[in-house]
């Protein structure tokens, strides 16, 4: 905590604000407590999540190499990460139209001649973004038709215990209990249930 607090004074000074001992408490607590659910087997979804980036990163990265034109580290992630960020920002699903210009536009701002950009780019965003959503929409009308009837007839675990909960959308027949989890041996419901 004084650590906490005595970075908090050095910011305050250079903002020329006061500070508020309680909200830099709050936060520091906050934090301490992500940091301790990390070290507890949390990190198993930032990890993934890194790890998808990476393979977004090396496809990017062959697409370059493959079209004739590598890139540096730098000019890879820099081109790849604002635009992704821009692209969870704007409310149009998935950032179509927003990720691909803010890519092109900033590889070609960081020296990418602007068409190997371009294809580069829109083959990326076909194989990392339209061929799942398609292969996911066609899909769609299979998982609806074979998914809960796994679920409703409650194949691997007892279909009655998980109805009986407060949230709205608990039960293995409303939908919350994947029939993936479900059909594995040995798998128990958990015992508390997200809200």
């Amino acid at each position: 905590m004084p650590l906490a607090l005595a970075i908090t004074r050095f910011i305050a000074r250079i903002r020329r604000k006061a500070i508020d001992r309680h909200v830099t408490e709050v936060a520091t607590g906050r934090l301490l407590e992500a940091w301790d659910n990390l070290l507890q087997a949390g990190w198993h979804g930032p990890a993934t999540g890194a790890a998808l980036n990476s393979f977004d990163l090396l496809t990017l990265a062959f697409l370059f190499l493959s079209a004739g034109h590598g890139v540096s580290p730098v000019v890879l992630v820099a081109g790849y990460g604002v635009p992704q960020l821009f692209g969870k920002l704007i409310v149009i699903l998935g950032g179509v139209g927003v990720v691909e210009t803010r890519m092109v536009g900033l590889y070609d701002a960081l020296g990418v001649p602007i068409a190997v950009a371009v294809v580069v780019v829109l083959v990326y965003r076909l194989f990392s973004f339209w061929v799942p959503t398609l292969v996911g929409i066609a899909l769609v009308p299979y998982l609806e038709r074979a998914g809960p009837a796994h679920i409703q007839n409650g194949v691997g675990h007892d279909a009655d215990a998980l109805d009986g909960c407060a949230a709205p959308r608990c039960g293995p027949r409303n939908g919350w209990f994947p029939a993936v989890l479900a059909e594995e041996e040995g798998f128990e419901p958990p015992s508390e249930l997200p809200r």
